[in-house]
């Protein structure tokens, strides 16, 4: 078995779709901090979209941020400090409209 590294830093981008679609999830071995995360919205005109970010563990859903108001060609942090994620638990991502605005998160996984 080939031994995980200390410390491995990751960045993910997502597109948000009106789905709540799991973006990272924390593997076996290994305990994560989220220590950014934003959304922007890319749509074109005036639109104002707005997302919810997830910490999901065990099936449950809590919201970091529920329905987070970006206007068009604008962005929002979501992660104030940082977001503990142990073993087997997942970063969620969902917009109101598809395809509009995207994501992106910085991860820091630790070895256990």
């Amino acid at each position: 078995m080939a031994a995980i590294p200390l410390n491995k830093f990751k960045t993910i981008t997502h597109t948000l779709t009106t789905s709540a679609v799991g973006i990272y999830t924390c593997p076996p071995g290994v305990a994560a901090l989220i220590i950014y995360g934003n959304v922007a919205n890319v749509g074109s005109g005036t639109s104002v979209t707005s997302f919810t970010a997830y910490h999901s563990r065990n099936g449950t859903d809590t919201e970091i941020i529920n329905l987070g108001r970006i206007p068009s060609q604008d962005s929002m942090s979501f992660i104030e400090g940082r977001l503990v994620l142990e073993v087997g638990d997942i970063l969620k991502l969902k917009g109101d409209v598809s395809n509009t605005m995207k994501g992106i998160i910085s991860v820091l996984e630790n070895a256990k």
